[in-house]
């Protein structure tokens, strides 16, 4: 992940980075669609964000982004199903 002014970007390298593919784009907003849409019922997974950026300022961005889907990283008793998605954090620097 890289973070850039316009969000956190999922890119190898800052030259291919594609303004559409952020980190809530490709795997928060789509976790989140598959539960509302009752087509993910229960699961437990990983996500592994490899940060390629400023640690500080790229983890605020990550932790904000998530808070909005909190939801989906501890039990959702309005789900009545545990639904849990565990972020494994990375660098390269």
């Amino acid at each position: 992940m890289i973070l850039r002014d316009v969000g956190l970007m999922d890119a190898h390298e800052k030259e291919s980075i594609q303004i559409q593919r952020t980190f809530e784009n490709l795997y928060l907003k789509p976790i989140k669609l598959g539960v509302d849409l009752d087509l993910i019922k229960e699961f437990n997974f990983h996500l592994l964000v490899v940060i390629k950026t400023e640690a500080y300022g790229t983890l605020n961005l990550l932790v904000k982004l998530t808070g909005a889907y909190i939801a989906l990283t501890e039990l959702a008793p309005y789900f009545c199903i545990p639904i849990k998605v565990k972020l494994l954090l990375s660098s390269v620097g």
